[in-house]
């Protein structure tokens, strides 16, 4: 799955997140860092052609409050293929492992299979997200 979903230079992600956990805490003005191509390209090309018009799709949620105004989907069942692959490897125990590495972070990293807050989102013109 990661073969296809992540660049060629990323495929040990551990090795990776050991070589820059220093580079990731030092950067300013807070820890983060930045990888080219850390995603293989075609395969977020075909993602990006997936994305619906939420505005348009009967999945959608609408929120319009002070907040937000905006659309969303955080149904999986509901997503084509290729952004199901997408969210299954961000919330993969490899990838996890690899933020929890690169970060020093302690705590366990929880997936988040529901998409609780997460998934699909869009903003149309004129919407909002404080």
């Amino acid at each position: 799955m990661s073969k296809r979903i992540i660049g060629r230079s990323q495929k040990d992600l551990i090795n990776l997140a050991n070589k820059n956990q220093t580079k990731y805490k030092n950067s300013e003005p807070y820890p983060h860092i930045i990888f080219k191509n850390f995603f293989n390209k075609e395969f977020l090309d075909e993602v990006l052609k997936e994305f619906p018009d939420l505005s348009k799709s009967k999945f959608s949620m609408k929120y319009a409050n002070k907040n937000e105004v905006k659309f969303a989907n955080n149904d999986k069942k509901n997503f084509k293929k290729n952004t199901k692959l997408l969210f299954q490897y961000l919330n993969s125990s490899k990838f996890l492992k690899f933020i929890k590495k690169i970060s020093s972070i302690k705590e366990k990293i929880l997936a988040d299979q529901t998409l609780s807050g997460g998934g699909l989102h869009e903003i149309k013109k004129g919407g909002v997200l404080k």
